[in-house]
Order: C-alpha cells, then sequence, then structure tokens
C-alpha cells in the first residue's frame, strides 16, 4: 500500500528534479509541509534566515554567484510582502530568481476580485501565473 504524498512533498521534488541544491527561507505556519519534507531528504540544503528580505537577498547572491537560479520560501501575507524588495532588484538585473510562496487554499483555482490578497497586489507586476493547484 503506497502512502498519499503530501503537497510540500511534491514541491520539494520538483525541486530536485530540476536540479535545485539550495533553497533560502523562513518557515512559517503555512509552508511547514514543504520544511518537513525538506528535512526527510538530503539532496536540498536549507539556508534559514532571519528575515524574508535576508533570504531573498541571499538567494539573489546565490544566483548571481553560482549561475544557478536562487530559490527562496516564504509564506504567504507579510513574508511575501517582505522579499519584495529583492525580487524587484533580482527582476531588474535578470536575475533568476525563484519564489515559492505558499498560499491560504481556496476552492477556485483562480480567485475572484474579492478572494485577492495583498500578496496578489504586490506581485502582480512581477511575476506571471504559472499554474494553481488546490
Amino acid at each position: 500500500m503506497t502512502t498519499a504524498r503530501t503537497g510540500g512533498e511534491w514541491v520539494v521534488e520538483a525541486l530536485a528534479a530540476e536540479g535545485v541544491r539550495h533553497v533560502f527561507g523562513i518557515p512559517g505556519v503555512h509552508n511547514l509541509a514543504v520544511y518537513d519534507a525538506l528535512g526527510r531528504q538530503s539532496a536540498i540544503t536549507h539556508v534559514l534566515a532571519r528575515h524574508e528580505q535576508g533570504a531573498a537577498f541571499m538567494a539573489d547572491g546565490y544566483a548571481r554567484a553560482s549561475g544557478r537560479p536562487g530559490i527562496v520560501l516564504v509564506t504567504t501575507g507579510p513574508g511575501a510582502t517582505n522579499a519584495l524588495t529583492p525580487l524587484v532588484e533580482a527582476y531588474a538585473s535578470s536575475v533568476p530568481v525563484v519564489v515559492v510562496m505558499s498560499d491560504v487554499g481556496g476552492c477556485q483555482p483562480f480567485p475572484t476580485p474579492s478572494q485577492l490578497t495583498l500578496d496578489d497586489f504586490a506581485t502582480a507586476t512581477l511575476c506571471c501565473w504559472a499554474a494553481s493547484w488546490d
């Protein structure tokens, strides 16, 4: 009998399949499944930051120094908006930084205007919606 995998395990597996070796971030209530999955494997090293802005700047610096995409892992709300300044810097400099941001689940794949949050508005000019999983 196989055990159902968590969303966090899917995220970590996808990152590992892309060759990710380092992830920078801060655990929070909405991304703990990803952190649980990171703790159960050894292919990806997590670098703990004290602030989301610092984590995103670390990912930016890692990308500039290594030539590999920098991955930053943040939670919803303030965690996401705290990462905006380094994301704008990376965007303006064409540095590959990927943000893995948790979401408060909903029942619709694309929110109605009344369901949009500050995260949606703050990141809208920097990001393209690639996919949504519920």
